[in-house]
């Protein structure tokens, strides 16, 4: 494997962020390599700075096409997510540059960066899979009310309309601040549980060191075909977190019971971090692994326990 094509990918907030890309990208141009920039900006402001700066360079935006050989991205655990979203799919492999503070995901430290991305470059370095998942919305006839299931097949087995799809790569979450929801959760079209809980997250074994560990999950050794359901604070105590095969497919529908002035009934859901439009009672959400993995590119040094010690465990 040899690395000639190579996006750099970075979420610019502001203008200061420019200079590490800046760097990078010179470093590798000398030593003969295609850069191109992904633009990623946060407001036209920086996006027209950004064109400025980099008029010498190829650029990638969400129009672009372009098969990279290696993809390196700035920043922290996001910005990691990010790339592996916009360009993981397409079969390169990432490797993160660590400008935030924990940084699990991302490995080189901004200190190490050239001597790291050489060695590289030189062949000394292992590619690591990870399976995300893909989510998609479904809107049926009418509002989901039983947990039923001969009802839950009839709901399936209607030609419900498909919204949209989305891929997460850590994980997906469902909840309301504060206040409790009510959720019909079947996996591989069996019911398992009507879930009373503030919230609730799938994750894959990337994300199982974020949210879902906070929230009371364990940890997944990122190689473990496996997912991991997590409630967040249960209404029942025996609730606790669940892991199942990653072959197998989720579906979760939502029952509008708590309905004031200052709530439609509707349920709000993420996927790593990003807000989406509100579920309503007619929709329900399909949760299965994606077809297409995403490769995580490390030097040949990285260990994965290592890391969880001094990042997550804080064993110095």
């Amino acid at each position: 494997m040899t690395f000639e094509k190579i996006i750099i990918s970075k979420k610019y907030n502001t203008l200061e962020d420019i200079n590490e890309v800046r760097m990078l990208s010179t470093f590798l141009q000398r030593l003969g390599k295609t850069v191109l920039i992904d633009l990623n900006a946060t407001n036209t402001q920086i996006l027209d700075t950004l064109k400025k700066y980099f008029l010498s360079h190829q650029t990638w935006d969400s129009n672009s096409v372009f098969e990279a050989d290696w993809v390196i991205a700035l920043g922290g655990d996001g910005s990691m997510l990010g790339a592996s979203r916009n360009h993981g799919f397409n079969g390169a492999p990432i490797t993160g540059i660590n400008l935030g503070r924990v940084g699990f995901l991302t490995e080189i430290n901004k200190q190490d960066m050239f001597e790291k991305i050489q060695d590289i470059l030189d062949g000394n370095f292992k590619v690591e899979q990870r399976h995300a998942l893909k989510v998609s919305v479904f809107k049926m006839d009418s509002p989901f009310s039983t947990v039923q299931e001969d009802v839950f097949h009839k709901h399936l087995v209607q030609e419900n309309v498909k919204q949209h799809d989305c891929f997460a790569i850590n994980e997906v979450v469902f909840g309301r601040s504060q206040k409790l929801i009510n959720c019909s959760m079947f996996i591989d079209n069996e019911m398992v549980a009507n879930q009373y809980v503030d919230g609730l997250i799938v994750a894959t074994p990337t994300g199982s060191t974020a949210y879902s560990l906070n929230a009371g999950g364990s940890i997944l050794q990122p190689q473990l075909p496996a997912n991991i359901i997590v409630p967040i604070c249960p209404q029942n105590p025996g609730n606790k977190p669940m892991v199942i095969d990653s072959n197998s497919v989720i579906h979760l529908f939502h029952h509008s019971r708590y309905v004031d002035d200052l709530d439609d009934g509707s349920l709000p859901w993420s996927y790593d971090g990003i807000m989406q439009k509100p579920l309503q009672s007619n929709e329900y959400i399909e949760i299965k692994m994606a077809e297409r993995k995403i490769s995580f590119l490390h030097s040949k040094q990285f260990s994965y326990f290592s890391n969880l010690n001094k990042k997550i465990f804080k064993n110095h």
